[in-house]
């Protein structure tokens, strides 16, 4: 008997003649269509019954299975997700394996906006470009707000969705009092963006000069009073 794959051989739509004949003649062998499984495994997914039909028959992809923390994402043919699997026709009988992906939102904190990823379950992130927020020096991703305890390992794998926190740093500026002639100046000599308004103080007096006020230029420049805050 013939052989084909998914089927099982039936029969021929003819006899043969018990003698050569002297004209050609065609015998077709029939099959049945075998019927196949596809086992949905579903990685601690919700349950989906399997698919059982005839093989080469047209199929269509089931209802997503859900899992918590994360988004399904699709069907393949191997545990190492590197095939995806086409709903067309019924393969032979074979195991599908749901993927899954985390998304992984960037909270930038006032900073410049940075787009959220999605990412695989078992892959690792990628490390986005800094983001900027004037004033202020980035100093890395954390997984606890405020505290800044905990620093992202961008090398690990996901398994769920995440948010990841910037922080940053003030920048402290450096203020500089020239002219001031060797006299005691009780003024901070820096500042950052969070400082409260400075109100510039006089310095001690010298004897055969008198105090005319702080500017931002040696000649014609702005009298400064104060730093705003900010």
């Amino acid at each position: 008997d013939p052989s084909r794959t998914g089927y099982t051989f039936d029969a021929w739509d003819a006899t043969a003649p018990a003698t050569m004949p002297d004209n050609d003649i065609a015998i077709t062998a029939t099959y049945t269509a075998d019927s196949q499984t596809l086992t949905y495994n579903v990685n601690l997914g919700s349950g989906i019954a399997p698919l059982i039909a005839d093989y080469d028959t047209v199929i269509t992809a089931p209802a997503a299975p859900t899992k918590a923390n994360v988004t399904f994402e699709g069907w393949y043919e191997d545990a190492g997700f590197t095939t995806p699997f086409v709903f067309d026709t019924m393969p032979l009988s074979m195991t599908l394996y749901a993927q899954y992906y985390a998304t992984i939102t960037y909270e930038s904190n006032g900073g410049s906006a940075v787009a959220a990823e999605n990412v695989n379950v078992g892959d690792a992130p990628t490390e986005p470009a800094d983001p900027t927020l004037a004033s202020h020096t980035f100093n890395g991703w954390y997984t606890d707000n405020t505290t800044f305890n905990n620093a992202v390992d961008f090398g690990a794998a996901v398994t769920v969705d995440d948010t990841f926190y910037a922080e940053f740093l003030e920048v402290d500026y450096t203020i500089t009092y020239n002219n001031v002639l060797g006299i005691a100046n009780s003024n901070p000599a820096t500042y950052d963006v969070e400082t409260a308004t400075i109100t510039l103080a006089d310095p001690t007096t010298t004897a055969g000069y008198t105090f005319a006020g702080w500017f931002d230029a040696a000649e014609g420049g702005t009298e400064v009073t104060e730093i705003p805050l900010g």
